[in-house]
């Protein structure tokens, strides 16, 4: 019988496991905010997703997965598996910073049907101040229900 894999794992092991949980539930977040700022064409939202990725760069600095260090000069087997996951985690931290832009484009740009059509000179423009006419019984469009 083996044993659980988990039972085999000291506590680096165990630390570095539960980081990549972590980063990845992160990234998961930040993309989901993203696409549904890009499918919503939503500002604010977009906001959200660039301030939590932002956040996400500080606290784990992705970056450093790819320092320059080759994961076949480690010793340890598992320092080599652990950091391929880390540069993993950081290709896909890129990617994803790449998707966000592109839901800032999809995000800022002007829906057909949000720009403002021109509209007849003829017909007043209520939005602009002028009030409605009065109806009263007499109106041609009166209708007393």
């Amino acid at each position: 019988m083996h044993p659980s894999p988990f039972a085999v794992i000291d506590d680096r092991q165990f630390a570095w496991a539960s980081m990549l949980v972590f980063m990845t539930a992160a990234l998961v977040v930040v993309a989901a905010v993203g696409v549904t700022a890009g499918l919503w064409r939503s500002r604010a939202l977009l906001v959200v997703a660039f301030a939590l990725y932002g956040v996400f760069t500080l606290m784990f600095e992705p970056w450093a997965a790819f320092d320059g260090r080759e994961p076949a000069r480690f010793v340890d087997p598992h320092v080599t598996q652990a950091a391929d996951q880390f540069q993993l985690v950081g290709g896909a931290w890129a990617i994803i910073g790449l998707l966000l832009l592109v839901c800032a484009v999809g995000a800022c740009q002007e829906t057909p049907q949000a720009r403002r059509q021109p509209r007849r000179p003829d017909m007043p423009d209520f939005t602009a101040g002028q009030r409605p006419p009065e109806r009263d019984s007499h109106s041609v469009n009166y209708r007393p229900y």
